[in-house]
């Protein structure tokens, strides 16, 4: 057995691992995704003409703002460190939002990405996943533009896949396992909800296309991938549940 076939067998067997752990957690799963305000990309907006925002009192307390993963990501995805804020939410989810910042000649945009402030030790994956929108709404030219141009299930997914490439490109570190359950997989995945992230089992193979996509042949460039996946890889995981 080659040694890449020794890691598919390992990634598999995460795979199914995971699987076990979701079926057993599909009810507080269900129960959290209920509430639209509580769905990743679609938490809530800061500032300008926002809606209601997510009470949040600290700022950063588990300092991402200082987590070398998290820079290794940051710097991999191409986003300029100063346009990430994040803050630490009392029981709030991994969300993305876009914040309105004054400056002295014009407004300009930042991304806020909240997080549980007890999320300890399980946070680099499903932060990931957040600058992954992060990276997806700089590609749109803003969240309405990618918001009009993408369903919630294909902006979701292809968030998943462009964490895989990630870890695989970045984060090389990580244990897949570990990464893969911290991925949590939380939020709309209901084929008949608005905001819906796709099934379990849809996000578990996003990401998996991800990690073993061969970046080189799209020029390691993200948008490349990122319309790879929405032109063809989409379409292969959504045919099955």
């Amino acid at each position: 057995m080659t040694p890449f076939q020794q890691r598919e067998k390992r990634v598999r067997l995460s795979f199914v691992l995971l699987l076990s752990w979701l079926s057993l957690a599909a009810g507080p799963l269900i129960a959290q995704g209920s509430n639209p305000e509580q769905a990743c990309l679609y938490s809530f907006v800061v500032g300008g003409r926002a809606l209601r925002a997510a009470p949040c009192i600290d700022e950063d307390p588990l300092g991402f703002a200082k987590n070398v993963d998290l820079a290794r990501v940051i710097r991999a995805f191409s986003i300029r460190p100063e346009l990430i804020r994040f803050r630490g939410c009392d029981g709030g989810l991994f969300s993305t939002a876009e914040e309105h910042v004054s400056g002295s000649s014009q407004a300009t945009i930042r991304y806020v990405i909240s997080y549980p402030s007890d999320a300890q030790n399980d946070f680099l994956a499903p932060i990931t996943h957040e600058l992954a929108h992060v990276l997806q709404i700089e590609m749109a030219g803003g969240l309405e533009p990618l918001r009009d141009s993408l369903a919630s299930k294909r902006i979701e997914l292809g968030a998943d896949f462009l964490t895989g490439i990630i870890f695989s490109f970045a984060l090389k570190e990580a244990r897949l396992g570990e990464f893969q359950h911290n991925l949590s997989l939380m939020g709309l995945y209901r084929d008949s909800a608005s905001k819906a992230h796709g099934s379990p089992t849809q996000r578990t193979s996003a990401f998996r296309r991800g990690v073993f996509f061969n970046f080189a042949r799209v020029s390691m460039s993200f948008p490349r991938a990122s319309q790879e996946f929405q032109a063809n890889i989409y379409g292969e995981i959504v045919a099955v549940p």
